[in-house]
């Protein structure tokens, strides 16, 4: 699965990276056909915000795996669609 987006419209001019280092989005060439490729995300099981439980998934070797508290297991159809928040890993062009 692949994203494209305009990273300028999503975040604050500057962004923190993982190494605690501040990249400058103004000084950063951004091209239109940058993508980026759905590594994981974040859903919510239940019928409220108030009530469930909260599952993910994640990119293995080519495939999805699904995580909760209990089990780790192989995923053939991730319900990315109902996902609260995606991780992202930008495609090298």
């Amino acid at each position: 699965m692949s994203l494209k987006m305009n990273l300028k419209k999503l975040v604050s001019k500057q962004l923190v990276t993982r190494s605690n280092s501040k990249v400058n989005l103004e000084d950063q060439e951004q091209s239109q056909n940058t993508c980026y490729e759905v590594i994981g995300s974040v859903i919510h099981l239940g019928k409220s915000i108030h009530v469930g439980h909260y599952v993910a998934y994640a990119r293995k070797d080519g495939g999805w795996v699904y995580c909760n508290d209990s089990k780790i297991a192989k995923s053939l159809d991730p319900k990315l669609g109902k996902s609260y928040i995606f991780f992202l890993r930008r495609k090298e062009n």
